[in-house]
């Protein structure tokens, strides 16, 4: 999900993803997955990487492997979102790691257990408060033509989440 998110919000003005923390891999690993999606197909972007970074169309990406989120330096980043995108971290004691080193706000691609707005899609996100939130997490709500909010049922399995990039995903 953290790759797609990328891809996703690539070119978005107001966007600058400006660091990836990934267990697994390493930065060439992960710049030729970026590149080469078995799903979406080959994004037609100049893409390298070095020994700790992932260029991607000339721009910069940090690349760090820390297993733990409090090793990850996002405030020398200047990070203000973390995407965390690897399903692993769904409580708001495991999420703290990422306030201790002062992100604001995390976007996490799985519902979060308790105390966090789990977000659907077109259904309760005007619950949103930027003030109040601060761990989210958001998902589209797939609907019929003329339905009543109710989910379609040629989609299976779970709504697809939208979200950004920490693949243990940051």
């Amino acid at each position: 999900m953290g790759r797609l998110s990328l891809r996703a919000a690539f070119g978005n003005q107001q966007i600058a993803i400006v660091h990836v923390n990934e267990l697994n891999g390493g930065p060439q690993t992960a710049a030729h997955l970026l590149e080469f999606d078995s799903v979406h197909g080959r994004w037609p972007v100049p893409i390298a990487s070095t020994e700790h970074s992932i260029t991607v169309d000339g721009n910069p990406i940090e690349y760090t492997n820390f297993g733990a989120r409090d090793e990850v330096p996002w405030d020398r980043a200047g990070v203000a979102i973390v995407l965390e995108c690897s399903g692993k971290f769904l409580t708001l004691d495991v999420l703290e790691q990422y306030f201790a080193r002062g992100v604001p706000k995390v976007l996490v691609a799985a519902p979060v257990k308790q105390g966090a707005l789990n977000i659907v899609m077109g259904v309760n996100d005007k619950l949103y408060d930027p003030a109040r939130h601060h761990v989210i997490t958001a998902f589209l709500h797939h609907k019929l033509p003329g339905s009543r909010g109710e989910s379609d049922p040629r989609i299976s399995g779970h709504p697809a989440r939208r979200h950004h990039y920490d693949s243990r995903c940051d």
